[in-house]
């Protein structure tokens, strides 16, 4: 009952969020800061509320999402390549380390970016935590981050320490 309750008060909050003229209309070229940030907090909500194979993805997509929009980075990135940027994160925390992900722009043809994460590891509170590098160029730009993702098994999903 209470998680129907979080998904019906969630998708009020996405529906009126995104019908504001803050987000109406910004689409991918908008700075998108106000809708990423509901972006962010709505699809963790949501894929946390709704379980099963979605959980692990829209949650940690929508964490990344919403932790990345105050980044140096997502300030210079519209909405679609911040999305492209997350997902990348997502990637290259479950996958291999020194296992590259690349992003491309598809509104800007001199934005794209790469992101890495580096070998887990296990602190004595039993969390795994992994820094992940995130390496955007934006027309001609290098900009580089560094965020730390953690866990605590069994949960599979990363967050933005």
């Amino acid at each position: 009952m209470k998680k129907m309750f979080l998904l019906i008060v969630a998708m009020i909050f996405a529906v009126t969020s995104v019908n504001s003229p803050a987000v109406a209309g910004e689409g991918c070229g908008g700075s998108g800061t106000k809708g990423a940030i509901v972006g962010g907090a709505v699809g963790g909500l949501l894929g946390h509320s709704l379980g099963g194979k979605n959980k692990l993805a829209g949650t940690v997509l929508g964490a990344l999402g919403g932790a990345i929009v105050g980044s140096v980075i997502a300030k210079k990135l519209d909405e679609c390549e911040k999305q492209k940027m997350a997902e990348a994160n997502v990637n290259a925390a479950n996958a291999p380390v020194g296992q590259t992900q690349n992003w491309t722009s598809d509104t800007r043809s001199d934005v794209h970016g790469t992101v890495t994460a580096a070998a887990p590891e296990k602190l004595a509170d039993g969390r795994q935590c992994r820094t992940v590098t995130n390496v955007a160029y934006i027309s001609g730009q290098e900009v580089r981050e560094t965020p730390r993702l953690c866990r605590t098994p069994p949960a599979t999903e990363w967050k933005v320490a």
